[in-house]
């Protein structure tokens, strides 16, 4: 079953398509979703039809939303909801972002263990352990990465090793360009958040700054977010932050 899923689209808002909520502004973020569900003028946050707001999935899809709005601590409990429905569905795997970027870092690797021995876990667990503080194992972790551009394995090798290398500068570029070409603005996110641990402010706020731009809100993220923790010493991350809070004002006014 693990080589099965590591085929999968390494884009984790894809995993959850056949279950988005359609009144959902992030439809559109989701490749396979965008070709069905055009962008309203006006992003609203959905709330689950009745019926089916008892159902694993629909927990699932709703903390996917409330990630994308930045309102953690509300998908974490759905994502808690959904695994309490469902166990060992490993398609909630993406839920480890929501507990990672509160600092919750054991709770995070226990969505992570539900797609163990695949890509996808290989990809994530070392942006775990960095959230941890623990780089060495995050290093030893990133020997894991597959190769594919998508998991930035070159950037996570750089911002891990011992001694930075000589062309630190160059793979940052390299993947700063790759990872805006990404249609997932989540994606965006990560790698932002991996170059500020990685001592990379300027790049890291120019994908914070897209990422927000493009209404992945993350607002709470920017405020707990570990691999953060740098970059909000920053005069400019006010700046990012001020404009993810306005995102989610503009995310909670519109389902009023």
């Amino acid at each position: 079953m693990s080589s099965l899923r590591s085929s999968r689209p390494t884009s984790p808002m894809a995993e959850s398509c056949r279950n988005w909520p359609r009144a959902s502004i992030f439809a559109p973020s989701c490749p396979s979703c965008a070709r069905r569900w055009p962008k309203p003028s006006t992003p609203t946050i959905p709330s689950m039809p009745l019926p089916s707001r008892k159902s694993a999935d629909a927990h699932f899809a709703l903390s996917y939303v409330l990630r994308y709005a930045g309102m953690l601590e509300q998908s974490a409990q759905e994502c808690n909801q959904a695994r309490q429905l469902d166990p060992g569905n490993f398609a909630f795997r993406s839920c480890a972002w929501s507990f990672l970027e509160m600092g919750k870092t054991d709770r995070a690797m226990d969505f992570v263990h539900l797609d163990a021995g695949s890509e996808w876990e290989a990809w994530v667990t070392p942006y775990v352990h960095l959230a941890e503080g623990n780089v060495t194992e995050a290093r030893a972790a990133a020997r894991n990465m597959g190769k594919v551009p998508t998991y930035h394995r070159d950037l996570m090798e750089a911002c891990t090793a011992a001694q930075p290398p000589a062309d630190l500068a160059g793979i940052v570029r390299e993947n700063e360009a790759s990872v805006a070409m990404e249609p997932d603005p989540e994606a965006w996110y990560h790698v932002a958040a991996l170059m500020a641990r990685c001592g990379q402010s300027e790049p890291a706020l120019r994908l914070l700054k897209l990422a927000v731009q493009q209404n992945y809100c993350a607002y709470s993220a920017l405020l707990d977010d570990p691999l953060l923790k740098d970059l909000r010493k920053d005069t400019k991350f006010n700046e990012v932050l001020t404009a993810a809070s306005t995102c989610q004002a503009v995310l909670k006014e519109g389902r009023q």
